[in-house]
């Protein structure tokens, strides 16, 4: 009977992970770059960048969906000699998230290692390889359930002998990989520095297609998830506007997902050769559009090395009538740069 009380709680578990269309998102996919590709781990020209994400998804239903990651990346293994001739390299991240709905917090737990191998393709491009080996975990607290136990002689007691445990599944190998592609070109006048940059590349994690296991069953096998993405920075002639551009679009198993979305900036400084200060203060605003569900207004700010991102999904789809909706934020530490002159929006 016990096990029977199991099974039941193991499809509601299905019945959820499915409904969060299986899979972790961001609506600021490009300020969660090791969970959007892992090739992106040391690509930039950071000397590395701390990425921390929160995001809580349909607040009006129960205690709603949420999301924490955090992540860092750098190019670990680059030599002296690589740095100089802009030869090829090595890039490392770790990232871990969470994320869990509900009043058993059903949900999953994921630790990943990324390695990446960075190739430059002449002065202004350069292409990534990355592969990221993680370990997942699903699980819930069945104690927060309310169970036929709990009601004696026709009244509910909270402190009645429940049914339930901390259910946790056996710990299952997760894989991934990624391509990204690189390109940035530069221009130079006495008002300083402008520039185009151009990002773009695919992926597909769960490559391995996991089964997730618990009291000897497999409660669900994990879609391999398709990622393709382009983005930008281009600024606006020679002044101190540039606009961001960002297409992304998911595929998992039945499931798809398009984000559409554009930043206009605004840098409070200049990257100008004569007083060498490459930081890119300023600020940002615009929208993103999950195509067909959603629209998220979306600010961004930086000072020095930190950034800071908030943006409010907007559901104006069916799902709107169940209090769907939520807010996300972004937060990242991006030191200077090793290559100057380039904005630092990465």
């Amino acid at each position: 009977m016990k096990l029977l009380r199991i099974y039941l709680l193991l499809i509601v578990c299905n019945a959820t992970t499915t409904l969060c269309a299986q899979d972790v998102h961001f609506t600021q996919a490009e300020d969660a770059p090791l969970l959007l590709c892992p090739a992106l781990a040391g690509m930039s020209n950071l000397d590395y960048r701390v990425a921390l994400n929160y995001k809580n998804q349909w607040p009006g239903i129960g205690k709603g969906y949420n999301t924490i990651n955090a992540s860092i990346d750098l190019p670990a293994f680059r030599s002296a000699e690589a740095k100089r001739s802009r030869g090829s390299y090595l890039g490392a991240g770790l990232h871990v998230f969470k994320d869990f709905a509900g009043e058993a917090a059903f949900g999953v737990t994921n630790f990943g290692l990324t390695i990446t191998g960075v190739t430059p393709l002449g002065y202004s491009s350069k292409a990534s390889f990355g592969l990221q080996s993680g370990i997942s975990q699903r699980s819930a607290n069945a104690d927060k359930l309310t169970w036929s136990t709990q009601y004696i002689n026709g009244a509910y007691d909270k402190d009645g002998p429940g049914e339930g445990d901390r259910l946790t599944s056996i710990g299952y190998a997760d894989w991934a990989f990624g391509l990204a592609y690189e390109f940035e070109s530069e221009s130079e006048s006495f008002a300083g520095f402008s520039s185009a940059k151009i990002k773009a590349g695919m992926s597909v994690y769960h490559f391995n297609k996991p089964k997730v296991e618990i009291v000897g069953a497999v409660l669900d096998v994990v879609y391999r998830k398709q990622v393709y993405f382009v983005n930008g920075m281009f600024d606006i002639g020679e002044t101190k506007y540039a606009f961001n551009p960002s297409f992304t679009f998911y595929k998992q198993g039945p499931n798809k997902e398009m984000l559409v979305g554009i930043l206009f900036r605004m840098r409070s400084g200049g990257n100008s050769k004569f007083t060498g200060n490459t930081d890119a203060n300023g600020f940002g605003f615009g929208a993103i559009v999950r195509v067909g569900d959603a629209i998220a207004p979306a600010i961004n700010y930086q000072k020095n090395n930190i950034q800071f991102g908030l943006s409010y999904d907007i559901t104006y789809s069916k799902l709107s009538r169940s209090g769907a909706g939520g807010a996300e934020i972004s937060f990242k530490i991006i030191p200077k740069r090793r290559t100057p002159y380039m904005h630092k929006y990465s």
